[in-house]
């Protein structure tokens, strides 16, 4: 017989001296296990929403509200449409959105000794999403290459759109991909 843990959870128990580190592996399990089945459940990519138009006279571009899973099975999600203004020193641009956390909520450090300024630690992480635009190199690629040069060895971003310059205003270029299935959707499973 082979045995293999793979997640950690705290056991609990009457008289237990709670630390934050307890706290913080029940929080990290309970992450983990979420990651991992959105992963080998339903993959990564877009699940819904996230289309994205130019506007503005082809100088904007809106990305609609939306719900995505990283390659990492984080989940991104968008609640509102954003419209952002798009840069003038590029020919080709990947519009993409991958998950974000940053550490919010500073409060003092109980136990600090009289005297002593009392250091803060942040005791909330916000979660969110980035949207960034990334330049495509030049040449002839297919979808598969344009993901493998965004992303490289990273997992962190979902390809939204493909846009390019023609004159002064941008344009959505086509996905060269076939829909994995007939509701369109862009997961993809992980092997």
């Amino acid at each position: 017989m082979t045995r293999q843990m793979v997640f950690l959870r705290p056991r609990y128990f009457s008289g237990q001296l709670l630390t934050a580190e307890d706290l913080a592996t029940e929080q990290d399990y309970h992450r983990a296990i979420q990651r991992f089945r959105n992963l080998y459940t339903h993959g990564y990519g877009i699940v819904s929403g996230l289309s994205v138009q130019t506007g503005g006279n082809g100088t904007s571009v809106t990305v609609e509200p939306g719900y995505a899973i990283d390659g990492f099975g984080r989940e991104i999600c968008v609640p509102t449409a954003l419209t952002l203004s798009l840069p003038d020193d590029a020919k080709r641009l990947a519009v993409c959105v991958g998950h974000a956390e940053s550490e919010t909520g500073p409060i003092a450090v109980a136990g600090t000794p009289p005297g002593i300024d009392l250091p803060v630690d942040p005791s909330r992480i916000e979660e969110g999403f980035d949207i960034a635009f990334r330049q495509i190199p030049p040449g002839k690629l297919n979808h598969a290459q344009i993901v493998a040069h965004l992303q490289g060895a990273s997992r962190e971003w979902i390809l939204l759109a493909i846009l390019r310059r023609d004159g002064k205003r941008w344009r959505r270029a086509p996905l060269a991909t076939k829909p994995h299935s007939k509701s369109q959707s862009t997961l993809r499973r992980r092997t």
